[in-house]
Order: structure tokens, then sequence, then C-alpha cells
């Protein structure tokens, strides 16, 4: 395996370079390849986001604050100055999976006033409202990716767990019969527009390692006919605490797009 060195930012200069112009689809599956080949690891384990993709990002719940006029302090409390917009890393778009719980926690009701306005003008998807970073939610995880816009998937987080276990169940079924090419179609256009049309997009759950590295390994499963190792290896280069806990579920996605484009 080689060690990061000397050679490492030149490969970064012409695969991961904000400035460079968007390539295919081909151009880019063979510099993963080669990529993975060279297994070169990341060591910004610690930090808020990395860069995954052309101008797609992964990233944590800090990172996305970093998108909103809205800071949070370590007590938890939340600092807020509505003249000001933050964004200075210049996110044209955020995709959210996780609940505001889990980003806010007893701060939520004082969030939900603004946070809207807080994002503007960064386009703002949030697709995790109810998923908890456990398998068993798979597909519901699949359903609110997939309908975004439904009424099931934009329900937040419920308090009692016979209505949290009630939601999930009516997610699964509505899942049912929807082919895995079909699966997470909405988000996947958007982070297209990420990989091939350099809208710069941040991808976060709350801690940039399980749920947020699930959609877009699922992603790259898709768009660049990776397995389900290679897409979250290659994840794991760019973004080294990365560690899904929905593995088998990816892989059981990948072998199922192999066997329907037979």
């Amino acid at each position: 395996m080689l060690k990061v060195g000397s050679w490492y930012p030149n490969i970064r200069s012409w695969f991961f370079s904000s400035n460079s112009e968007p390539l295919s689809n081909e151009a880019l599956r063979q510099q993963i390849h080669e990529v993975l080949q060279a297994g070169c690891v990341s060591d910004t384990e610690t930090a808020d986001f990395n860069v995954i993709l052309g101008e797609l990002y992964l990233g944590n719940s800090r990172a996305f604050l970093q998108c909103t006029h809205l800071s949070l302090r370590d007590d938890r409390f939340i600092r807020r100055s509505l003249d000001i917009h933050n964004n200075q890393h210049q996110f044209s778009a955020v995709i959210t999976v996780c609940s505001q719980r889990d980003l806010w926690g007893d701060c939520i009701d004082l969030i939900n006033q603004d946070l809207r306005e807080g994002l503007s003008p960064v386009e703002w998807f949030y697709v995790g409202r109810t998923i908890e970073d456990d398998p068993v939610l798979w597909l519901s995880f699949v359903h609110d990716c997939t309908f975004p816009q439904s009424s099931l998937a934009q329900q937040e987080q419920p308090e009692d767990e016979e209505t949290y276990n009630a939601l999930h169940q009516e997610k699964t079924q509505a899942m049912n019969g929807v082919a895995s090419e079909k699966w997470f179609a909405p988000i996947f256009d958007q982070l297209d527009q990420a990989v091939f049309h350099n809208k710069k997009t941040l991808v976060h759950c709350q801690r940039g390692i399980s749920r947020s590295a699930t959609l877009i390994a699922a992603y790259l499963i898709c768009r660049f006919d990776l397995r389900a190792d290679e897409a979250v290896r290659f994840l794991k280069i760019r973004r080294a605490c990365v560690d899904p806990k929905f593995m088998k579920h990816l892989e059981d996605f990948a072998a199922s797009l192999k066997l329907n484009l037979r």
C-alpha cells in the first residue's frame, strides 16, 4: 500500500480539483479504480467534511452549521446572527441524513423557527427526519431518499416508540414492488449535479461516519458499478472515519442492480 507523501498531493490535484472541468462517467470510473489500486489513505479523520468526488463532500453536523447563520457552542446552545450568513465554504446544496434532534438536541424548538431562513440561499434536501443509525431502518432510509416529498418522508421523528415503529412499517410497505434501480433516484440526481456539473454539495449526518456515508456509497455503487466494499474503501480513502453500519444492505443493493441489468 502506498503511503501519503509527495505523490499524494499530485494525484489529488488532478482527481479532486474543484477548478477542473467535469469529467465523464467513464473517466471518473477509471480514476476511482486507480485511486483504489493506489490505496493511499487520507489523514483527515477529524475534519468537519472531506471532498469525495468532484464537488461532492461528506461531513458531519458542524459542517452543516457552517452553511447557516447559526453557530453551536460546546454546551449545545445556539448563537444566532440573522443578518450574517456564514456559508464560508460556498456550498450550493446540502443533503441532511439525520433527525434535527441529532443536530440540535434540546435546542430543536428554537432552531425550527428560522432554520430554512438561516440556510438561504443554500438548497436543502432533508431526507433523514426519522433515520437513526440502525440497519433495521434500511428500507425507511431507502424510502425517504426515493420519495423525499411524500408525507411519510417529511414527518419528524415521533416521540413514542409505537408511533415510530408504525411509521417505519408504513415506509417498508411503500417500498414493496419498487425496483432497486429506481431507489434513491431524486437524491442521486442531486449528487450528479455535484459530481458532473460542479454544484458544490455537502452530504452529512451527525458525525459523517455511517448514514451519510451509506448514501454516497450507494451512489458510487449505482453510478460507477463499484462493489459495496470498493465504494466504502474509496470513501475511507477520502474520510478515514467512514464506517457504515448498513454494509450488508449495500452489498444486497449492488447484487440486485447487477441482477436487474442482466
